[in-house]
């Protein structure tokens, strides 16, 4: 007996194939870690302080 995880027995009711649903979330997934690894004014104005401060830039 063959067991089904819930999201697949939802995208096969909906007809969306799992390559699409794959693909929405690599595509979510690097949205999210590229705005999180972005440099921010506030990341580069605490940087600048920091290093104003003679003290080593602790994220």
């Amino acid at each position: 007996m063959q067991m089904h995880r819930p999201i697949d027995v939802i995208l096969a009711g909906l007809l969306i194939s799992p390559e699409i649903y794959l693909w929405v979330n690599l595509i979510t997934f690097s949205q999210v870690w590229l705005e999180r690894l972005a440099l921010t004014e506030k990341t580069a104005g605490r940087i600048n302080t920091t290093r104003k401060m003679g003290k080593r830039a602790v994220n």
